[in-house]
C-alpha cells in the first residue's frame, strides 16, 4: 500500500523583530528542482519510497514535498540546508496524511549541529499516527522552538518512518 505525507511551507523559520515576523528560510517548494538547492534526501531501509515534489494536495500554491511509500519499514529524510537559528526561531510547518487507515508511523523533526549524517541528528519533535497527527486530509499546522540552538549553525531533518 502506498502511503503519502505532505508537507507545506516547509522550514519557514520564523524571526521576530520588533512585533513583526520575517523568514530566515522559506521553502514552499516553487521551483521545480526538488530536491531544493542546499537541502538533502535519502530512504534508509525499505524501497519503492523517498521526498518528492508534488503539485497536487498543496497547501500552499504551487507545490508541497511528499514522502511516498510502498513497504513497510521504510525511513524517508528530507534535509534542510545549513543555517544559523537566533533567539527566538521556530520552525513552522504544515503537515497531513492522505489516507485514514492508522499504520503506527512517525514524522519527526531533528536537528544536526554538525554534518547530515542519520546518525548526526537528534529529534526535537515526533508526531506519530494516531496519536497527534491531523485528521486525514486535513493540514495540521505545527511549530517548535529553535531557541536553544540560537548562534549554532544547524541542519534540520523531515524524518518519516513506516
Amino acid at each position: 500500500m502506498k502511503k503519502l505525507f505532505k508537507l507545506s511551507l516547509v522550514a519557514l523559520i520564523s524571526l521576530l523583530f520588533a512585533g513583526e515576523m520575517k523568514a530566515q528560510l522559506n521553502e514552499s517548494f516553487t521551483d521545480a528542482t526538488f530536491p531544493p538547492t542546499g537541502w538533502t534526501s535519502a530512504t534508509y531501509q525499505g524501497a519503492g519510497g523517498n521526498w518528492l515534489r508534488s503539485t497536487t494536495s498543496f497547501r500552499t500554491t504551487p507545490a508541497c514535498a511528499i514522502s511516498n511509500f510502498q513497504n513497510p519499514n521504510g525511513e524517508n529524510i528530507l534535509r534542510t540546508l545549513q543555517f544559523t537559528p537566533i533567539t527566538n526561531d521556530s520552525l513552522i510547518f504544515w503537515f497531513r496524511q492522505s489516507f485514514g487507515t492508522v499504520y503506527a508511523d512517525t514524522m519527526k523533526i531533528m536537528v544536526s549541529t554538525t554534518d547530515t549524517a542519520k546518525a548526526s541528528f537528534t529529534t526535537i519533535l515526533t508526531l506519530a499516527d494516531g496519536v497527534n497527527y491531523p485528521p486525514s486530509g486535513t493540514y495540521g499546522r505545527f511549530a517548535v522552538s529553535l531557541g536553544a540552538y540560537s548562534g549554532t549553525p544547524i541542519y534540520v531533518a523531515f524524518t518519516q518512518r513506516w
